[in-house]
């Protein structure tokens, strides 16, 4: 079987609609960084740290159940919980 080149869209229009949804994908690794990098005016911001966790399937369990019924993601719950035990501790 032969394989074709794709379709080109047949109007200006069509290709306009198409690079405006390639555009809006996700962002680069290198487009974080140059916004990152950028000055942001009067104030700067703080970054985020990125990182990869690894937990036990176990506990991942357990968070689902407690996240669920608040529709959170794993994230932001995991982000408030940390926030909450420093601020019990006096932390932060």
């Amino acid at each position: 079987m032969a394989l074709r080149p794709p379709a080109k869209p047949t109007t200006a229009a069509e290709a306009e609609a198409i690079e405006r949804v390639i555009a809006g994908g996700s962002q680069t690794l290198a487009d974080r960084r140059q916004r990152d990098d950028a000055p942001s005016g009067p104030a700067p911001q703080a970054k985020e740290v990125s990182f990869t966790m690894t937990i036990p399937p176990g506990l991942a369990q357990v968070i689902d159940r407690h996240r669920a019924p608040t529709k959170t993601s794993r994230r932001s719950w995991l982000l408030q919980a940390a926030e909450e035990k420093l601020k019990r501790e006096g932390l932060i």
